[in-house]
């Protein structure tokens, strides 16, 4: 059995779709806040597309899903992402997403492979480990019209989410549900296959990588004035009084030219330095390869290969320096004989 959690009139292919409101698309009238009325493993799929945010409990959300799904059943979860004004607003947001979302829907024992593939975790996470298995195969991040040029490197893009708002616009998570014995590897065959998503996301990935390979903005971009690239808007020229002819003690005489280019980079500054990054991305856009150009837009952040691929990294490097310790020690036996 496949559900779609709050489908609203969106409801994701083959599934049984569960809402608060009746609609034509829904099968099944109820608030997925309450103790959703399925058997336990009864559920393989569970889709929860901009649904999840107005939840009043999140954790109790996921208990219930997790109760309900089998064992390797998958999860996809798409959300606002956390740092957007646009949903910090809305009053209705009662949750919000990022990038720290999945080490609070796993246990303790994850969290080191969880920070060892993404290179980072959250300062402070409660001491009592929760009573869920969710592993992570996959997170996405799906970014406004100004981010989709494909002159920003992805450090460039990670770089500025973390410090300006209005960055990124969308996450979406794929989960699998944990309740036997699962090995990264398992894990890994599962991130390699093919993971349902919503066909919304599939038409929004495939309409901006079209955008960035042409070094166009989207429609939004052009109609929405919130957003105007500020670094395509000249300056207002200011008067400048010419340098007196007799400089005063102390002080050393400044060029017009260098008092304008003084103002400039003062201006700059009150803005933001998503114009400077975006200067040095424009010069350097003709020097970008032509397969980068080509790459997706939207930023996978986390992949379970890699987590697998590191692991058995380790244990090699692990296997040949206890090989070298062996042999350094059968030297050294030989020398003393």
């Amino acid at each position: 059995m496949k559900i779609d959690l709050g489908c609203g009139s969106d409801k994701h292919a083959d599934c049984t779709g569960i809402d608060i409101k009746p609609g034509a698309s829904v099968d099944l009238v109820h608030d997925f806040g309450q103790s959703i009325p399925l058997l336990e493993n009864a559920v393989t799929f569970v889709m929860a597309n901009r649904s999840l945010e107005y939840a009043h409990d999140l954790m109790a959300v996921m208990r219930e899903i997790y109760r309900v799904c089998q064992h390797k059943a998958l999860v996809c979860i798409v959300a606002p992402y956390s740092q957007a004004a646009l949903h910090v607003a809305n009053p209705a947001v009662r949750t919000y997403f990022n990038e720290y979302t999945p080490f609070y829907l796993a246990s303790k024992d994850y969290h080191g492979d969880l920070k060892a593939a993404l290179g980072f975790s959250p300062h402070y996470i409660p001491e009592e480990a929760p009573e869920l298995q969710f592993r992570l195969l996959r997170m996405e991040l799906f970014y406004f019209p100004n981010y989709l040029e494909s002159a920003y490197e992805d450090q460039d893009r990670d770089e500025l989410r973390q410090s300006l708002f209005n960055v990124a616009d969308e996450i979406m998570y794929h989960f699998v549900v944990i309740k036997e014995e699962l090995s990264n590897l398992d894990c890994c065959v599962l991130a390699a296959g093919e993971l349902e998503e919503p066909e919304r996301i599939t038409k929004r990935r495939r309409v901006e990588h079209s955008a960035a390979a042409s070094g166009e903005k989207t429609r939004e971009a052009l109609d929405n004035p919130v957003y105007v690239d500020p670094a395509d808007e000249e300056p207002a020229e200011i008067p400048v009084k010419p340098p007196s002819a007799a400089p005063q003690p102390g002080r050393q005489p400044v060029s017009s030219d260098r008092r304008k280019g003084a103002y400039k980079m003062k201006k700059s500054k009150r803005r933001n330095r998503l114009i400077r990054v975006k200067s040095v991305a424009r010069q350097a856009k003709e020097r970008i390869p032509l397969l980068r150009r080509s790459w997706p837009v939207s930023r996978i952040l986390f992949d379970i290969r890699d987590l697998y691929m590191g692991a058995a990294w380790r244990t090699k490097r692990k296997t040949a320096e206890e090989t070298k310790e062996a042999e350094g020690f059968q030297n050294s036996g030989q020398a003393a004989e």
